[in-house]
């Protein structure tokens, strides 16, 4: 019998299928592009003094700063084919660490990450001042709050692990699919728990968002 996650799976993919499709107007190799903006977003360019507005199509190189207004969206792609998005939701401030390897960080505020293929070499990481999360094939989220970072496995699983103020490792932890967790000041790792299904309706609307359909709005 088909299982809750399986389910889940599958629909992730028939969106993603979709989203690859609409990709190759977008693809630029070896760098990151903005897919898709909505509300108030603003970035600024390495070795440029001032913010600009954002806009569908712009390239960005690693170093760049990216900001989200309450209740913005933007949209990024990775590599060629466009098979690692990132969504920045929110009052967000956030910054592209690396293009290759694919590096995110997160000051505070949310990023939807998801990873259609990833060769065994590749490595695809989101950072906040406690925690580092890696991909291993997969979809989560990051919320980068006072007091900690909340992480939520939706697909396959994630490699979790905590920084100390000084951004050194404090341990490590695989995520499961289905589960979250949380680490707090310091770098402590919680215990993992069950996502809800209020966790998955925001997933959903993330995956949606970056199908063929979502984009095209």
């Amino acid at each position: 019998m088909e299982t809750v996650a399986q389910r889940q799976r599958e629909k992730i993919k028939r969106l993603l299928t979709l989203f690859i499709a609409f990709a190759p107007l977008y693809a630029y190799a070896q760098t990151a592009a903005i897919l898709k903006v909505e509300g108030d977003v603003t970035v600024k360019m390495p070795g440029v003094a001032n913010w600009e507005k954002a806009r569908a199509d712009m390239k960005l190189a690693g170093e760049t700063r990216i900001k989200t207004g309450t209740g913005a969206r933007c949209v990024l792609g990775f590599d060629e084919g466009l098979n690692k998005i990132v969504a920045f939701e929110g009052d967000t401030v956030a910054a592209i660490t690396s293009v290759e390897p694919g590096e995110v960080s997160l000051t505070k505020g949310r990023a939807f990450t998801l990873i259609d293929t990833m060769q065994n070499t590749e490595t695809f990481n989101v950072r906040t001042p406690t925690a580092a999360a890696g991909a291993l094939g997969t979809g989560w989220l990051t919320d980068s709050h006072t007091g900690g970072t909340d992480l939520k496995c939706f697909d396959n699983a994630i490699s979790v692990e905590g920084l100390d103020p000084s951004g050194n490792p404090t341990g490590e932890k695989d995520l499961e699919e289905g589960f979250g967790l949380e680490v707090a000041d310091g770098g402590i790792i919680g215990d993992p728990s069950r996502l809800t299904e209020a966790d998955y309706a925001q997933w959903n609307g993330f995956v949606s968002g970056v199908s063929k359909k979502g984009l095209e709005k």
